[in-house]
């Protein structure tokens, strides 16, 4: 079979499904070296690429720039090299090759409707049950084409060691403990105002030495720092303006707790890392995550009083919070890589029966 992957990088963007999917490709290649694997990105290099015989690149033109010639870029590719099988990693309607077998990642709520229009042979992952309840409940029938793959993204465990534990809390937190909370670039004033309350809520509460340690993009850094310059409680917060994964992983890991707030509802790197990790984090309530996530994650509305409830849950109740971390555990151990690839390959391998 000649399998290509269709991966596109998007600037300022998570990328929790083009990763996956970059990983995928690299295992499969290894896997199954009679296979041919084709990669069309619109990035220009990729490191994981182990250069084997059955590997091929190929720089695509982005989306974005101008989807006409992207569609007919991609058409001429198809025929070029008789591509049997695509792995997208979003919604990439190529209905003149009726015959490639189409796999697709329904990534999040603002998707799931542009499906109506695919042919019978384009198939779906769902990063979640709870995408394919909506798919149903629009009458899109693909029951037996949409298929709950929760993808992931494995965070290196030596990240979190009792040795860097001591070595981050020295670092950013005067070896006390904290609860993390990363401002997105796209975050607002009101959506920061709530989080600072909802902290200022728990320090009346509890009266004891937790801080908080915000991790921002430079593009907030003003904005933060003058909202906290009239905070009550502004020497038991850290702002730290350094906004990148490798600074992220290392807060994540050390950390009493984690809010992480999303602006799409979508499945994020920093979800997974804060699972994998065992940090209880505390997630915007909506049935998408519940799906995803069920009790490995703690839910709230994001208002600062239902947020400083659930703070002060986790500090005070010492066993709740051990269950949570237990969920976290169970979640991982079940998510293993293995388990998922081979769900994976077993759908786009099996025969048609069209």
């Amino acid at each position: 079979m000649i399998i290509a992957f269709e991966i596109n990088f998007h600037q300022n963007s998570d990328s929790l499904i083009q990763e996956f999917n970059l990983k995928l490709f690299s295992h499969f290649s290894r896997q199954y070296p009679n296979h041919k694997f084709i990669l069309i990105s619109n990035k220009s290099t990729h490191q994981e690429l182990c250069n084997l015989p059955n590997q091929t690149f190929i720089k695509s033109i982005s989306w974005g720039l101008n989807f006409i010639n992207a569609y007919l870029n991609r058409l001429l590719l198809f025929k070029k090299h008789k591509i049997d099988i695509l792995i997208s990693d979003g919604i990439y309607n190529l209905n003149k090759f009726k015959h490639v077998k189409q796999f697709h990642w329904l990534n999040d709520l603002k998707s799931f409707k542009k499906i109506e229009t695919f042919s019978k042979n384009s198939y779906f992952f769902c990063v979640n049950e709870y995408l394919i309840s909506l798919v149903e409940e629009n009458k899109v029938d693909l029951k037996k084409q949409a298929t709950a793959i929760t993808p992931f993204i494995e965070i290196p465990q030596s990240i979190k060691t009792i040795e860097n534990e001591k070595k981050t809390k020295e670092k950013f937190s005067n070896n006390k403990e904290y609860f993390l909370y990363n401002i997105d670039p796209s975050c607002n004033k009101d959506e920061i105002i709530t989080i600072i309350k909802a902290f200022s809520h728990f320090k009346k509460w509890q009266k004891s030495n937790m801080q908080f340690v915000l991790l921002i993009h430079h593009k907030n850094e003003e904005k933060v720092k003058k909202l906290i310059e009239s905070f009550k409680f502004k020497d038991d917060v850290t702002i730290i303006c350094e906004n990148n994964n490798t600074i992220f992983f290392e807060l994540l890991s050390s950390a009493y707790g984690c809010i992480i707030k999303n602006k799409s509802i979508a499945l994020t790197e920093k979800m997974f890392a804060a699972i994998q990790m065992n940090i209880p984090v505390i997630l915007d309530e909506n049935e998408f995550y519940k799906s995803s996530f069920g009790e490995a994650c703690i839910y709230s509305e994001m208002n600062d009083l239902k947020l400083s409830q659930k703070l002060i849950l986790l500090y005070k109740d010492e066993e709740y919070r051990e269950e949570v971390i237990a969920q976290t555990k169970i979640f991982t151990n079940k998510l293993n890589w293995d388990n998922v690839t081979n769900q994976i390959w077993s759908l786009i391998s099996a025969e048609d029966k069209n």
